[in-house]
């Protein structure tokens, strides 16, 4: 109620404001509107703010899930890691079991090869030795000739003269004995070619044997 009196002489002073100019009654509405441009600017705030901290959050969700799927990037390459390098062990030990494989093979390869060397250096010795008594079975063969004609000669003689009977006999004893032991000699020799064939035969199949040992070890190690 006290109030009301003091509008009053308000209305009082107001028909000396009628004498101003009316710029002051512009002034008054210019005077009211300040306060709805600031209202607007006080709302917008708070919105300005939600809508930053809705962003935040939704940047701090975002990194979150993709240090989340980093770090199940990180833990699934380690159980792959891991997986690998189980698999990799038995694989390791398969490739150290083949390389000592190819070791052992190469051994057996390298004494195969000197074996057959050696073989076709016996070999080629016993061929050598068979030459030489094929060449002396040969001079004996022509000693024995000799020896046949001579007494041939000699019958031939002991026919013609009987005064010489005796002599021509005791040419064909002695020639009979000579030609014994040619024949004994020219039977040793074909007895030591005999034997020197059947070592070279032995020798070649040991060599064909070498060989065909030496071709199945080194098939694994070229593969």
């Amino acid at each position: 109620m006290s109030e009301s009196p003091d509008i009053k002489p308000e209305k009082k002073v107001a028909p000396v404001q009628d004498k101003s100019p009316p710029e002051s009654t512009e002034q008054d509405p210019v005077d009211t509107n300040p306060p709805p441009q600031k209202q607007p600017k006080s709302v917008l705030l708070p919105i300005i703010l939600g809508s930053a901290c809705v962003i935040l959050v939704l940047t701090v969700l975002s990194l979150w899930n993709k240090v989340a799927a980093r770090d199940e990037a990180v833990m699934n390459g380690e159980n792959r890691l891991t997986q690998v390098q189980a698999r990799m062990d038995p694989l390791l030990a398969q490739v150290e079991d083949a390389k000592e494989n190819a070791l052992r093979l190469q051994k057996q390869i390298d004494e195969a090869k000197s074996g057959a060397i050696l073989l076709k250096n016996d070999l080629a010795k016993a061929r050598t030795a068979n030459t030489d008594l094929q060449s002396q079975l040969e001079r004996a063969r022509v000693i024995s000739t000799g020896f046949q004609m001579q007494m041939e000669e000699a019958k031939v003689a002991s026919i013609k003269s009987q005064g010489e009977v005796e002599l021509a006999q005791t040419q064909v004893v002695l020639l009979q004995a000579q030609l014994s032991k040619a024949e004994a000699d020219l039977g040793k020799l074909q007895t030591e070619q005999t034997d020197s064939l059947q070592q070279i035969t032995e020798l070649q199949a040991r060599l064909a044997k070498a060989e065909a040992e030496l071709a199945r070890l080194q098939k694994p190690a070229r593969r």
